[in-house]
């Protein structure tokens, strides 16, 4: 995921042009001199911009006839649909059609639905003149004319009146034209002070979102333009404003009235499930099967910007938005499990069949990202443990993964696996939902289908995940064989990812094998089974990634642990676990150090092996020089596993390591303090000194 840390916000308004859009601007500015069959207004506009652009720019330096492609709106680049304003048909029409100069602002007509669609077209960001912007933010009459017209519609919208909602739909269509051209800060700057935005258009989306009375005026009376919600254009605005602000305005925006209004009504119009948490004066639903969702209201496009415009605030406000999170029953956490219900999906996908085929994952990876936050910063525990539980109530792990099965294409499946991945880490009940969820055939083929599959990533996370089950405990491992094909192929998919080129997957494979062998009494013979995964994994310890190497040394002592008719195979381990004593991981020393104490009380035939490997005078070696306390205290336990077969400790009483031992214990008492508690690694001195008395080893 991308660095959610706050960052500074860049604000169009204060930026410099490009040249070459500065040289476009000088040469527009050139001619906007008055022509005849224009409006007064207009052409007293152009005759002001005209010299204002002659006395703040300097000569252009490009070739006169250079151009510059605008930027693109912030609905366009988060690829959504800006059907909203019910203007623009996607045709292409005569260029007339899209000029200002076909818009009279003096006729008496100023708010005639023609001259507004005029306005909308005429101020489209792909298709305008840089005079178009340049003429209309510099125009009284303009300015006037919105100002007017979003206060008469924002009443009429207020009061339920149908038609304030067509009124409103233009007016905000062109004032995001406008802010989507940055087309110069000072006049952008000056407009949005004469309009009072964005906290005018904050506080009238903050009373239609919150004004109850009005919602059901939004469904079957009034079909909204080109498949758009009413909500749609607000919620677009909305994120143009706060994505064109500064800092404060979405830290304020954030801790708003406005954004707890906006994800309720956003959550009554998906219909969640289970009953809504009401707001101040109202009653909460009770729960009742979901009726479709009020797509007249918000359109399937205007919930995944819903879902961008909290992808933003997220960003830049994490912790203030991450207790909103905090709520198990809170209204943040419903409307993300009904986005990921099999339901609302299966809804979409049947609304937009044949239409957007982005639709559906971007819904789904969005609510992914939304919910990867709390991984991402340094929360306390209490309100981590307050995320995980609102998680693990709405069985959001189940969710996921069926939604995984059904919804998205296997290579947009990564974020989704790797949330699985992180929950099943944290906590058992997540483990024992994916399980349960894995019952069904779509997620059985979907889990099989990544062991198949050619991305190191999914196989990566898949891994994960199946290694945090198989840590769990032995009443997953029908789960496991079933997933791994151990029946059928003798764990074939994970003998081949055992080798994979990947250096992440094989490091993963290994340990997902170690943990599967730490079971190995409860696992059922398979020809080729068990052995032939340990052989492979003993070759990993010599493997040229220290990652690998690291968790097959990790693997190797899990499987030593308990290792019963593994013995024999495990003793090939002996030569390659001594030489990883020093290896330059300490974490890879550590492993190897725990490995050879679990080697070491499984047989006195094991033991013969770690003395011929010279085992004992390396782990000593490690526990009075290595340089990392927790490989000295890894090697000292491991001694004192080992030094309980006769012939070990014949061999560490001949190498003095007592004495060495002493003098170890001593200078370590020495340096610490009155204050601070003995280090473990004096405590494990003492005690190994005593087994390596002569009393010690004849009792």
């Amino acid at each position: 995921m991308d660095d959610m840390g706050e960052e500074g916000i860049r604000n169009p308004f204060t930026s410099q042009l490009p040249p070459e859009l500065q040289a476009l601007k000088e040469q527009q500015a050139n001619s906007l001199a008055p022509r005849s069959g224009q409006s007064k207004i207009l052409r007293k506009a152009r005759q002001k911009m005209a010299q204002e652009a002659r006395t703040i720019l300097p000569c252009p330096t490009g070739p006169s006839g250079s151009t510059a492609s605008l930027p693109r709106p912030p609905g366009e680049e988060l690829g959504l649909s800006r059907g909203w304003g019910g203007g623009a048909s996607g045709k292409m029409e005569p260029e007339h059609r899209h000029s200002i100069e076909t818009v009279d602002l003096e006729t008496e007509e100023l708010d005639s639905d023609e001259e507004w669609q005029q306005l909308v077209e005429a101020t489209e960001p792909s298709r305008m003149h840089l005079s178009a912007p340049l003429s209309l933010l510099g125009d009284p009459a303009f300015l006037q004319r919105i100002h007017t017209r979003l206060g008469d519609a924002g009443q009429e919208v207020l009061e339920g009146m149908l038609e304030g909602a067509a009124h409103l739909r233009p007016a905000l269509r062109v004032i995001g034209n406008l802010l989507a051209t940055r087309c110069d800060s000072e006049l952008l700057s000056a407009f949005c002070r004469e309009l009072g935005l964005p906290r005018r258009l904050l506080g009238m989306a903050g009373q239609i979102l919150g004004k109850v009375t009005a919602q059901p005026l939004w469904r079957p009376h009034l079909a909204p333009p080109l498949g758009a919600g009413f909500y749609d254009g607000l919620l677009l605005l909305v994120l143009q404003l706060l994505s064109q602000g500064d800092a404060a305005t979405v830290r304020e925006f954030a801790g708003s009235e406005l954004w707890r209004a906006a994800w309720h009504r956003v959550a009554m119009v998906l219909q969640p499930v289970r009953g809504m948490p009401a707001m101040e004066g109202e009653t909460a639903r009770a729960s009742q099967p979901a009726p479709e969702p009020d797509w007249a209201t918000l359109s399937p496009q205007g919930t995944v910007l819903f879902l961008s415009l909290a992808l933003f605030v997220f960003t830049r406000e994490p912790h203030q938005c991450l207790h909103q999170l905090a709520q198990p029953h809170g209204v943040v956490m419903a409307t993300l499990t009904k986005l990921l219900s099999l339901d609302f999906l299966d809804r979409l996908a049947q609304t937009h069949q044949g239409g957007d085929p982005a639709l559906v994952p971007s819904t789904v990876l969005q609510a992914c990202q939304l919910l990867c936050f709390p991984f991402a910063l340094d929360m306390d525990a209490e309100t981590l443990a307050l995320v995980r539980a609102g998680v693990m109530e709405a069985e959001l792990p189940a969710q996921l993964l069926q939604v995984c099965s059904r919804h998205l294409p296997l290579l947009e499946t990564e974020l989704p696996l790797s949330l699985l991945s992180h929950w099943a880490l944290r906590d058992q009940r997540a483990i024992e939902q994916v399980v349960g969820a894995a019952a069904s055939e779509p997620s059985r083929a979907f889990l099989s289908a990544i062991l198949l599959s050619d991305s190191p990533a999914l196989l990566a996370d898949l891994l994960s995940l199946l290694t945090h089950v198989a840590r769990a405990g032995p009443t997953y491992l029908p789960f496991l064989q079933e997933v791994l094909g151990c029946w059928d192929s003798g764990y074939q998919p994970l003998r081949h990812l055992l080798c994979h080129p990947e250096c992440p997957v094989r490091a993963r494979a290994c340990s997902l094998v170690g943990n599967l062998l730490r079971h190995s009494q409860e696992l059922p013979p398979v020809p080729q089974g068990q052995a032939g995964l340990l052989e492979l994994m003993l070759e990993r310890l010599a493997d040229e990634d220290g990652q690998v190497r690291r968790s097959a040394s990790f693997a190797i002592g899990n499987a030593a642990y308990q290792a019963g008719s593994l013995a024999q195979t495990l003793s090939k381990a002996v030569p390659g676990v001594v030489r990883l004593l020093s290896d330059p991981q300490p974490k890879t020393r550590c492993n190897a150090a725990s490995a050879l104490g679990n080697l070491g009380r499984q047989s006195v035939e094991l033991g013969d092996l770690l003395i011929q490997s010279k085992a004992p005078q390396l782990l000593l070696d490690a526990a009075c020089h290595d340089p990392q306390l927790p490989v000295q205290e890894a090697a000292l336990v491991a001694l004192r596993t080992i030094s309980q077969q006769p012939r070990i400790h014949q061999v560490l009483v001949k190498l003095r390591a007592s004495e060495k031992l002493g003098a170890l214990s001593f200078s370590e008492c020495r340096g610490s303090s009155a204050r601070s508690p003995r280090p473990a690694s004096a405590r494990h001195c003492e005690k190994l000194i005593l087994l390596l008395q002569p009393a010690a080893q004849s009792t």
